[in-house]
């Protein structure tokens, strides 16, 4: 057996509640009783409500269980049982009678009385090497509800999970129903995976993180490329990290998970960050190049290019305040963006100043040890 964890909503195409847990399975009994402890879990996460599931007591059913052993032992076999039962329920096929062109089946089964209850199959006689035996001497009854309906998932019983978010979004409580899945035993071969908007979430962190790789290696050539040197490409591109010790803090401050938008800030973060390093890189080669030393040259341009810097990354960050406040329809689902932006902007920004001189001085030095000073 197995069961799997998904989620879906009503955005992107996807259908259902905000939150789906599907629990996989060949026995109905051990899906139900993972599905209430499923629904416990869940009840027990702030902002998830209406818990429910897809899958209803149905009409009562008497399951048979062949005892192979004395069956082997009389030389009986599960189809000929399965034959034989079918045909004193609801009769067995004999021929066919014809009456003037017309074809009309010929039915062999008991009497309706004979078989009018339940109680009475125990009862009901089978021939074997052995001569007649009763069908409780053959396998075992059980009484069971069966379900209203059998939903299969890669050709396994599925039983569904959902819930809504109310305050919330899936974001904020993906880990928390992780974490508290995993607290629920399961037996060998059972295993709790993601689809729907969680697994949405799952796929565009995949291809979020590949964009991200992306851009940093196509910003970092472009940077070459203008600069002429990979070397520069690389202080500058120093900025990136840095950029990242302010999206922490402002993530935790406004109690904000790392979503999708989030990381799409962080990617846009890539473009944003590295303009104040080129600006102080270009200003200190020019200098440089008219004759200053490389240590009072890069010191001249984070004097110079100080105001700039700072009148551009404030007005950015002023402009993403409203987005980050959540303003505006779905204003809450794009907030990390602007959140992540702003924590990138203003520790990258502010970073980049202590940083990039003595790299920049460290990179000249080692250029006139080694002899490529121009």
């Amino acid at each position: 057996m197995k069961s799997s964890v998904s989620a879906s909503g009503g955005r992107g195409g996807v259908r259902g509640k905000p939150i789906q847990v599907v629990i996989r399975g060949d026995e109905v009994d051990e899906l139900n009783e993972l599905a209430m402890k499923v629904m416990a879990q869940l009840r027990g996460i702030r902002g998830v409500v209406d818990v429910d599931l897809d899958w209803r007591t149905g009409r009562p059913e008497i399951q048979m269980i062949p005892d192979r052993l004395r069956m082997g032992r009389l030389n009986f076999n599960t189809e000929a049982l399965s034959d034989l039962l079918r045909g004193y329920v609801t009769g067995l096929k004999a021929g066919v009678f014809r009456e003037r062109g017309k074809e009309y089946d010929i039915l062999v089964k008991l009497k309706s009385e004979e078989v009018s209850s339940p109680f009475q199959l125990p009862d009901l006689p089978f021939p074997t090497a052995a001569g007649f035996v009763s069908l409780r001497d053959l396998a075992e009854l059980k009484d069971t509800m069966g379900p209203t309906q059998i939903l299969r998932k890669d050709r396994q019983r599925s039983i569904t999970v959902d819930a809504n978010v109310s305050g919330i979004t899936v974001g904020e409580v993906y880990r928390e129903i992780d974490d508290l899945l995993k607290e629920i035993p399961l037996q060998s071969g059972y295993r709790f995976t993601y689809s729907g908007e969680i697994q949405s979430i799952q796929d565009n962190f995949g291809d979020l993180n590949f964009a991200l790789g992306l851009a940093i290696l196509l910003t970092f050539l472009m940077i070459a490329a203008i600069l002429e040197s990979f070397v520069f490409a690389l202080v500058i591109m120093i900025t990136v990290p840095l950029s990242i010790i302010g999206v922490v803090p402002a993530l935790i401050l406004t109690n904000t998970p790392l979503s999708v938008y989030g990381l799409m800030g962080v990617i846009m973060l890539v473009g944003l960050v590295v303009n104040n390093a080129i600006v102080i890189i270009d200003y200190a080669e020019i200098a440089r190049k008219e004759g200053m030393d490389p240590s009072d040259a890069v010191v001249e341009a984070c004097k110079v290019r100080l105001r700039p810097i700072l009148m551009a990354d404030a007005t950015s960050v002023i402009a993403m305040i409203p987005l980050a406040l959540g303003a505006g329809a779905g204003g809450a689902l794009r907030s990390p963006m602007a959140i992540v932006s702003i924590g990138g902007l203003v520790a990258g920004g502010i970073l980049a100043l202590f940083a990039i001189p003595p790299v920049y001085k460290l990179v000249w030095k080692l250029k006139a040890r080694y002899g490529f000073a121009d």
